[in-house]
């Protein structure tokens, strides 16, 4: 299934603009709404989609606000863009455009950047300026967030086309055509084995500007690496302390501790990917203790007419690998441990960056 958003605008540079209120509704007057008598009324745009089979879509869709709702309930910054899928009938269905957004490709491809990190400086200023350090506040909520999604629901097909920025600096993920153990290329060669996705490119926005191509600290080798929270995290390997600051909840800078040795501690940059890390591990603990709701929705899916990725025969895997997905064995330590090497196997997975090149070449999406 292709990409279906819609585009709000674009400034000189190719910018995401944010719509004006209330474009797109009150589009007719009442005279030509056949409700138009009703207390309340109103008109929104959807997307007639046919020759597809939606119904996989809107399940990934309704998992999607259930682990939004999630979330809220902890009380969790990360951040995600339900938008509404409607089956109407076998091969049909509609489907509400994101407004105010473009794809990761779009957006390099118009505003002849080549990283996205460029045009978060384009837009938002230098790494140290306010603007930018919430906008990269902003993408670790959202990366957060759609990598938990994408990695419990093993979405594919995770190229720059499908990613979406929207004009505050939020990714949003679209098209769950390939989900819960299908893939493209699956049988022949089945490019994307990382838990989420998490290239470099994505990486360098969470990274501070003279770590920009580099890996994050405590993953550019097999051992130990950095947690966060939002008073103090430990050097993996080590007894250092080390303390990052927030104002108006936005990481800002990092002192360092001092050692039981009482040696000064290296300083840890990159607070936004720590932070991006922390979310990922408290998401994942607040998603895991509602799992019988997310594992029900998925049952009863399961149990009706055969979706795309569901087969008699996949049927008991597919339920077996959602229910593995969620760690049920582990304590909170030891999840802590699961979650960092998740990150460090998405950091790692060369077959991400591959297939991103294999959709340049053979599709031309950047």
């Amino acid at each position: 299934m292709g990409a279906l958003h819609g585009l709000a605008g674009e400034s000189v540079t190719a910018g995401i603009v944010e719509e004006e209120e209330g474009s797109g509704r009150r589009l007719l007057s009442e005279g030509e709404i056949l409700y138009s008598d009703c207390v309340e009324w109103d008109v929104g745009r959807m997307i007639v989609k046919t020759g597809d089979d939606l119904r996989q879509e809107q399940l990934a869709m309704q998992l999607i606000c259930l682990l939004k709702r999630i979330v809220e309930d902890a009380s969790l910054t990360l951040w995600f863009l339900p938008y509404r899928i409607i089956t109407v009938a076998k091969n049909a269905g509609l489907i509400e455009p994101v407004p105010a957004v473009m794809s990761l490709h779009e957006l390099k491809q118009k505003s002849g950047l080549s990283t996205v990190r460029q045009y978060f400086e384009s837009r938002w200023g230098d790494a140290a300026s306010p603007s930018f350090i919430a906008a990269q506040r902003r993408f670790a909520e959202s990366m957060a967030a759609y990598s938990l999604a994408t990695y419990f629901l093993q979405v594919k097909d995770r190229h720059n086309g499908n990613i979406l920025l929207d004009h505050r600096g939020r990714v949003i993920h679209i098209d769950f055509g390939f989900m819960l153990g299908t893939a493209p290329g699956q049988g022949i060669v089945a490019f994307e084995d990382a838990p989420f996705k998490l290239t470099q490119e994505l990486v360098d926005v969470l990274l501070d500007e003279e770590n920009v191509g580099k890996l994050p600290a405590g993953f550019a080798s097999a051992g130990g690496g950095a947690r966060v929270d939002d008073v103090a995290l430990s050097l993996a390997g080590g007894d250092d302390d080390v303390r990052v600051k927030w104002e108006n909840g936005v990481p800002v800078r990092v002192e360092t501790g001092v050692s039981a040795g009482g040696a000064a501690a290296e300083a840890v940059g990159d607070p936004a990917f720590s932070y991006f890390q922390e979310l990922l591990l408290q998401g994942f603990i607040a998603t895991r203790a509602k799992f019988p709701r997310l594992m029900l929705h998925v049952q009863i899916a399961m149990d009706g007419p055969p979706l795309p990725f569901n087969t008699a025969t996949k049927h008991a895997k597919i339920m077996d690998d959602f229910r593995q997905r969620f760690a049920l064995s582990l304590t909170e330590e030891q999840l802590e441990a699961h979650v960092r090497e998740l990150i460090r196997q998405s950091l790692s997975s060369w077959r991400s960056s591959a297939y991103d090149s294999f959709q340049r070449l053979s599709n031309g999406i950047l």
